[in-house]
């Protein structure tokens, strides 16, 4: 009943916008021409095959960490994962569309998972390593470009449950603040007291998800790159604020977020896009999907993360790596061992699995 319904519709969109006939064909054609290219696409992908190490020991946490086409960032951004995770979460790295040696060694390193599928979709692959953690009830998905710092998972895990408990909000998904994204750039310059700072250089402070020069412009990521280092000692800045959260109204950038396995299965898993490789599809349904069940995107103003670049940014940052090199690296004090270091040899054996 609902396909009538939404191919009337869209022949109704058609008409209000020209005259009868010519609105309800032009409605009716474009409606038919999208479920053939949906169609058409579909078709012309191959069988999905998945690649499975499982390390996991049924953690009801699960970090996934999407990664493959970023290898100049791994020895920062992955290290700092191996090194603030907390030992008993389950880790799994995932890639969409290849599998990558590197990663697989990467993973048997620390005691990770590893999860690839040769569909390049990000949806696909996310979903293949919730299924595969059938424990995890808290899942942190963070991007291969995304830098954590100590305290990031207790952090984020403390925050959406404080949330949920204060009760005015029920947490769709709960984020960090980030100095590279649409929304959360303005409260960490807030935090810093560079609103002004920033304006003069970059023009009017604006939170959107797109169309603003956080979000495109190079030298603005530079900059606020810089005001972010010692990357560290600002984890620890916003580590001791208290406890404060808004809300995003707008679509958010979910490079670094977490959510619950029910939120998950609510909504039917993450919607597979129907062109493989599409950047972004599962951004936009999970943001539509908290906006009509009412469960909205957090940002935890106590915790905070760093994200390298979108794409239009990545030629001016990967310039730049070398010159901020040094406020990236993990603080030598922080970088020992921890008291509680995992015993690798708890771990049951890996099983590789193929499909």
């Amino acid at each position: 009943m609902n396909k009538p319904l939404r191919l009337l519709g869209s022949c109704y969109s058609g008409l209000v916008r020209r005259s009868w006939p010519e609105g309800f064909c032009l409605g009716f054609l474009i409606r038919v021409g999208d479920r053939a290219r949906a169609m058409a696409h579909r078709r012309s992908r191959p069988p999905l095959e998945i690649q499975f190490v499982d390390r996991s020991r049924g953690a009801p946490q699960l970090v996934i960490v999407l990664a493959g086409y970023k290898p100049d960032l791994w020895p920062l951004t992955l290290a700092r994962v191996g090194r603030f995770v907390p030992d008993e979460f389950d880790v799994c790295l995932a890639s969409a569309g290849r599998r990558v040696e590197a990663l697989d060694s990467l993973a048997e390193q620390h005691g990770w998972s590893y999860l690839s599928t040769n569909w390049n979709d990000v949806s696909t692959v996310q979903n293949a390593v919730i299924e595969e953690h059938s424990a995890a009830q808290f899942i942190f998905k963070l991007d291969e470009d995304i830098f954590i710092g100590r305290g990031f998972f207790e952090g984020m895990l403390q925050g959406h449950l404080a949330v949920k408990q204060l009760g005015l909000h029920r947490p769709g998904f709960s984020a960090p603040v980030i100095n590279v994204n649409g929304y959360g750039y303005i409260e960490f310059l807030r935090e810093l007291g560079l609103c002004q700072d920033y304006a003069s250089r970059f023009g009017r402070l604006q939170q959107a998800a797109d169309k603003i020069e956080v979000h495109h412009n190079g030298e603005a990521a530079r900059w606020l790159w810089k005001q972010s280092l010692p990357f560290d000692d600002l984890v620890q800045h916003f580590a001791e604020k208290e406890f404060n959260y808004s809300t995003c109204p707008h679509r958010f950038s979910i490079g670094a977020i977490l959510f619950e396995r029910s939120f998950w299965s609510a909504m039917g898993g993450l919607a597979v896009c129907d062109t493989l490789g599409r950047l972004g599809h599962d951004e936009e349904h999970l943001c539509k999907y908290c906006l009509n069940s009412s469960e909205v995107m957090v940002v935890l103003h106590n915790v905070f993360a760093g994200h390298f670049g979108f794409g239009p940014q990545n030629q001016v940052m990967s310039a730049a790596l070398d010159d901020l090199m040094p406020g990236l690296m993990i603080k030598p004090d922080l970088n020992r061992a921890p008291e509680n270091s995992l015993d690798r040899s708890n771990r049951r054996e890996p099983v590789q699995v193929s499909r």
